[in-house]
C-alpha cells in the first residue's frame, strides 16, 4: 500500500492493512482525526475497541472489518461515552477512511472511499481535504499553479472531494491560498514526492487559533 497522509503539520503516516482470519467479505477502514479538541480517539463500533489512541493531526493504519452494517461509534480516550455514533453499509473490498474535524461540539464526521490505485507511471497521486473549521474557501497551489480549486470546509465526500489528481514528483512546495483574496493561509515547503506514491494533503485547525488549534497543513 502507498498511501501516505500530509497533515500540514507536517506529518507523513504509512498505512498498513491488518488482516482478519474470517471468512466473511471484508474492508479496510482507518480513522482521521482532525478535530482539534479531540486529543485522543478510538472507533469502538458496539463498544469494542478496534482502533485506540489517533491523536489529533494523525490517521491510522487501516485494519481489516466484515462488509455490511457498520457502527461508526467513536470516544475519546479515557472515556466510554461515545461522542458520536452512526450507523453505515461497508462495501467488500473498499479502503474507507472516516474523517472527524471541526470540534466536538459541533462534529462534522465523513465516510469517504479511498481509491489506492496506482497513478499513472512516473506520476504521484495526490488529493486535497479541507478541515479547517473556520477557514474560507480555498485553493491549494503548487508552485505558482492551482492544482485544486474552490474547495470549501469538509466538503471531501462530495464526489470530485475525494479524487486523486496525478502530478509530478520531485520537491515540491504546496500553499493554501483563500480564493478571494489570494492570500496565503498556510504552507507545507519541500514536500518531496515520490513516483507512484498516493499522498493525502489536509489542512487543519483554526483560523486564528492559537498553539496546537492553529491552521496547519
Amino acid at each position: 500500500m502507498k498511501t501516505l497522509i500530509c497533515f500540514v503539520g507536517f506529518v507523513l503516516v504509512f498505512s498498513a492493512c491488518n488482516k482478519n482470519s474470517n471468512n466473511n467479505p471484508q474492508t479496510s477502514i482507518r480513522v482521521m482525526n482532525a478535530s482539534p479538541n479531540a486529543t485522543s480517539v478510538n472507533l469502538a463500533p458496539d463498544g469494542k475497541v478496534l482502533i485506540s489512541a489517533v491523536k489529533y493531526g494523525l490517521v491510522s493504519d487501516y485494519i481489516k472489518v466484515d462488509a455490511g452494517g457498520f457502527n461508526i461509534r467513536m470516544n475519546l480516550e479515557g472515556s466510554v461515552l461515545p461522542f458520536t455514533n452512526t450507523d453505515v453499509v461497508l462495501d467488500a473490498d473498499k479502503n474507507y477512511t472516516i474523517v472527524i474535524a471541526d470540534s466536538i461540539s459541533r462534529l462534522k464526521k465523513s465516510l469517504v472511499i479511498d481509491n489506492l490505485s496506482d497513478p499513472p507511471a512516473g506520476k504521484s497521486h495526490v488529493r486535497f481535504f479541507h478541515l479547517a473549521g473556520n477557514g474560507p474557501t480555498v485553493d491549494l497551489f503548487k508552485g505558482g499553479t492551482a492544482v485544486f480549486s474552490g474547495r470549501v470546509f469538509n466538503d471531501q465526500f462530495n464526489g470530485a472531494g475525494v479524487n486523486y489528481t496525478a502530478i509530478d514528483p520531485g520537491l515540491q512546495t504546496f500553499e493554501v491560498r483563500s480564493s478571494g483574496s489570494g492570500s496565503i493561509i498556510s504552507l507545507l515547503p519541500n514536500v518531496n514526492l515520490a513516483a507512484g506514491k498516493i499522498y493525502t494533503i489536509v489542512v487543519r485547525g483554526y483560523v486564528g487559533g492559537a498553539g496546537s488549534q492553529g491552521v496547519v497543513m
